[in-house]
């Protein structure tokens, strides 16, 4: 919930069954991005960016800046981009 950033209980969803039922998962908090990239999945938000190394079942902290959008390669390569010009390159 974006009015509710901090808030890391049930903030993602994951299927196994191409969308017909989701299991809540702990993202870590409000997520506004998401990208899938090298067998790893990466969230950003206002206050943070975790990942994945699962397909989404459990997620890690990466960093506690806050991130806008994050887009991968198919290596897990990437970039996220956030406030005030603040741009971050990842690598798997």
């Amino acid at each position: 919930h974006y009015q509710k950033p901090a808030e890391d209980a049930n903030t993602g969803a994951i299927t196994r069954d191409g969308g017909t039922t989701w299991q809540p998962v702990n993202v870590g908090g409000y997520r506004s991005g998401v990208a899938f990239g090298g067998g790893i999945v990466v969230a950003v938000g206002s206050h943070g960016v975790s990942y994945s190394a699962d397909m989404g079942q459990t997620w890690k902290p990466l960093v506690s800046e806050g991130y806008h959008a994050v887009a991968l390669t198919m290596d897990g390569d990437g970039w996220a981009v956030g406030a005030a010009g603040r741009i971050a390159r990842i690598r798997r």
